[in-house]
């Protein structure tokens, strides 16, 4: 009894730490495990081949240890099991707090996990890739690891001689479920994150950490953040990363915490209504595009380093569509219930506004000025997927604007920020010169003008009246202003001329769609393929396969049509830098080499070379000396353009010509290298690309996409979603005029229905969905429109009741 009672003792000291030290072990243990399995060579290889080389193993139980060496098989067992059972442990350690859970919840974190980290082994062992017995090693090791960790437990508190197997309590069950979904998102996220290029992964890891952490310290704090990452995460440029970046972890440790930290709310008919519906079958319908998209794709070839003309692509728009859909749910849930969660998501809209905006400023500041009005410069902003044109910088801007309008005639607190969001946006907005961005941003304002002034007596006070009347004259007029300068005058004058042929050039793209399936349309993401492969060979652009040569890889660079694979370069540039590179071709047709004060479609200052092509088919040394010193005076004058100056290699024009590199190095005059993943080992990282017609990658309008890679059934689902959010919305202003409605959400709906209003508007223009952010924004509008209605027949019948005061008949 004294020994016993002594136990219980130094457990109960023990036990209160056992979780944090769980999470502290919990990144370094995924970065071992990520790098042991060789995790970061992946990134070499298609979904194609990673699918190939799987499907290509003997699943046969110990089928390589059985034709292996005994001590081969020996050392290999005994490394897979001392990788896996820590996993066990982990698991044990986040709930030895309660009631133990089933031991197969670990073997099974334990197979996941194997399943995952053995895709790995594909690139570093082509041919041989991993071993399928791995799963059942590494299931059977954290078994025993958690089975072991719970029996020493047990020991210590001396209940080890308890014959009956513990089982979860009835009302566990479900907190376990969800907490375990939880720990597999983390684990995905780990994993993802340790594989992140060129020694960053440790940062990464680190702010994913704080985030989760402080997500649970401040549960609104999420609300801010999802917005605010749309425009702040995103590191393209530098890492070359399509398929999965920064913002997709960053919404999978937001939907991991939340699971962690509270029940997940579902899709409750009282607050989606018939929405749920809808959208449940929209999301069947992308489903089934996206097996479409990836069967069609499957066969084109491999990917190449712009990722998007192959089935890459389809991973991308499925992401854009479905990626941040498990978060809608917490985020209704959070308008019903918290009277504080518009306000946090405006503040989010409108930090995310700030952001951008300060972005075109330092974009413009670098090339031509703040104040030069007069150039046609095409700004980008934050977001690196403009390099094939889109209008993801005035989609988020024409989104964001009415919620900084908002804060600042009606909140206080947020009045200042407000003000100077709204100063940057317009001004960011203006010097877009996109006429429909003109257009949207106008009937957004006006919007957002009639429902202020004709609420504002009744919900906002007298006070805030006119201050939002003399805000949204004072928009208006500044798009007005912008609208009759010379160059937009002129691009106004002609967008009637150009409505014609628009029209018919977006009726042609959509029929190759239409004329595969009325009803499925030609798949997810499979436009640029289809796009490119059937237009003219003299209009298709050049391609860079990055593929393996026995132990070397290399770029293959077909001709075509210009386009740019850049990397910024590090360090000093000097006057002169020296370009080393290896080369093989069978023809005498050569390609380029830039060196340019650049951002993804704007360059200046460039210096030329060509990249030689011996025709021997012989791979050769060649050293290329460029004069850089146009480049050194534009840093030399402006240090900021210093972070602007990128190395750019050139197909060769010539449709159907092939050139072969590897091996580049830049060197200045200091020798101090300037380039990473100059032997293309790491696939594309650090590599990216810039096209100069847009029109080949993208469908230039919402509800075309929509009818080509879904088909007449998914635009309809999308366009019924879209009516009946407007008419919830319209239901809930007319709710606010007759004072039924909370004072908390005073002005949101007109906020929303403005912000919808003026993307549908540039969605005429644009595919929306075509960037996986862009698109999370659009489904982050849908939700607010759903967290500030209520079901429209509920309003209908609150309309119809006597209000004895003004915060009666309040949605809840």
């Amino acid at each position: 009894m004294v020994a016993e009672a002594i136990a219980n003792a130094g457990w109960s000291r023990i036990e209160p730490w056992l979780r944090p030290a769980a999470l502290c072990a919990l990144a370094p243990y995924a970065l071992v495990l990520a790098y042991g399995n060789h995790w970061t060579a992946t990134v070499a290889l298609s979904p194609t081949e990673i699918w190939a080389t799987v499907m290509g193993q003997s699943w046969i139980p110990f089928h390589y240890y059985y034709i292996g060496p005994e001590v081969s098989a020996v050392k290999k067992l005994v490394y897979q099991s001392s990788m896996y059972a820590p996993l066990g442990m982990l698991f044990w350690a986040f709930t030895a707090h309660r009631s133990p859970p089933p031991g197969w919840l670990a073997a099974a974190a334990g197979v996941v996990l194997a399943g995952v980290m053995s895709i790995g082994r594909i690139a570093t062992y082509p041919g041989i890739g991993p071993d399928p017995t791995t799963l059942l090693i590494a299931g059977l090791a954290a078994y025993l690891g958690y089975r072991g960790a719970l029996f020493f437990a047990q020991l210590a508190t001396g209940k080890c001689r308890q014959h009956e197997p513990i089982r979860p309590k009835p009302d566990h069950a479900p907190q376990v479920a969800r907490r375990l979904v939880a720990a597999a998102l983390t684990i995905v996220t780990l994993v993802l994150a340790a594989s992140y290029p060129f020694n960053a992964a440790g940062t990464l890891l680190f702010g994913l950490a704080l985030y989760a952490l402080a997500i649970q310290r401040w549960r609104r704090l999420w609300l801010v953040a999802v917005p605010l990452g749309i425009p702040l995460l995103d590191r393209g440029l530098e890492t070359g990363m399509l398929l999965v970046n920064e913002f997709d972890l960053f919404v999978l440790t937001t939907l991991a915490a939340l699971l962690w930290r509270r029940q997940y709310p579902g899709w409750l008919k009282s607050w989606w209504g018939t929405a749920r519906w809808i959208l449940a079958a929209f999301v069947v319908l992308v489903a089934i595009a996206v097996v479409n998209g990836w069967t069609i794709l499957n066969g084109l070839g491999p990917a190449t380093i712009t990722r998007i003309d192959g089935s890459d692509n389809v991973v991308l728009r499925a992401k854009s569509l479905l990626l941040i859909l498990p978060l809608l749910p917490y985020l209704v849930a959070a308008l019903k219930e918290d009277e504080k969660a518009f306000s946090r998501l405006a503040l989010g809209w409108i930090l995310g506004l700030s952001i951008a905006s300060l972005a075109v400023l330092w974009e413009r500041y670098v090339f031509i000025g703040i104040f030069d009005f007069t150039a046609p410069f095409r700004a980008s902003g934050p977001f690196s997927s403009m390099a094939l044109g889109g209008a993801a910088l005035d989609l988020y801007l024409v989104m964001a604007l009415p919620f900084a309008a908002h804060g600042l005639i009606v909140n206080r607190r947020l009045r200042l920020l407000a003000s100077v969001a709204c100063v940057l946006g317009l001004y960011a907005l203006v010097v877009t010169y996109t006429r429909t961005s003109y257009a949207a941003a106008g009937i957004a304002f006006a919007t957002l003008g009639w429902f202020s002034l004709t609420s504002a007596r009744r919900t906002l006070g007298q006070a805030a009246r006119f201050p939002g009347a003399a805000l949204i004259t004072a928009l208006v007029a500044g798009l007005a202003l912008a609208a009759t300068t010379d160059h937009m005058a002129t691009r106004f004058k002609s967008a009637l001329e150009e409505a014609p042929q628009r029209i018919e050039q977006l009726v042609e793209a959509v029929r190759p769609g239409l004329a595969r399936s009325l009803v499925f349309g030609a798949g997810a993401g499979t436009f640029p393929s289809l796009n490119i492969s059937e237009s003219p060979l003299e209009a298709q652009p050049g391609r860079g396969v990055i593929a393996r040569e026995g132990r070397r890889h290399k770029l293959e660079l077909h001709g075509g049509r210009a386009i740019y694979f850049d990397q910024r370069l590090r360090g000093p540039i000097g006057p002169e830098l020296t370009v080393t590179v290896r080369t093989r071709s069978v023809s005498n047709t050569s390609g380029g080499v830039f060196v340019c004060v650049k951002h993804l479609m704007n360059s200046s200052r460039c210096v030329s070379s060509s990249l030689p092509a011996s025709g021997d088919n012989r791979w050769k040394q060649h050293t290329i000396v460029l004069d850089t010193r146009p480049v050194q005076r534009v840093v030399e004058e402006n240090p900021a353009a210093r972070s602007t100056v990128y190395l750019t290699l050139v197909p060769p024009k010539a449709p159907g010509a092939q050139l072969w590199i590897t091996d580049v190095a830049v060197k200045n005059v200091e020798s101090k290298h300037q380039l990473r993943n100059g032997r293309f080992e790491q696939g594309n990282r650090g590599w990216y690309f810039t096209q100069d017609d847009h029109t080949l990658w993208h469908l230039e309008n919402l509800w075309g996409t929509l009818l080509f890679e879904l088909g007449i059934p998914g635009a309809a689902l999308f366009l019924a979603l879209t009516v009946y959010l407007l008419a919830r919305t319209l239901a809930a202003v007319r709710a606010e005029r007759a004072r039924k409605y909370p004072a908390a959400l005073a002005g949101a709906p007109g906020v929303v229905l403005a912000s919808l209003a003026g993307m549908h508007v540039l969605a005429l223009t644009d595919g929306v969905f075509d960037v996986p952010r862009i698109g999370a924004g659009v489904w982050l509008l849908y939700a607010l429109a759903l967290g500030v209605t209520a079901p429209l027949s509920t309003l209908i019948l609150k309309e119809a009741q006597p209000s004895g005061h003004p915060g009666s008949g309040e949605i809840r």
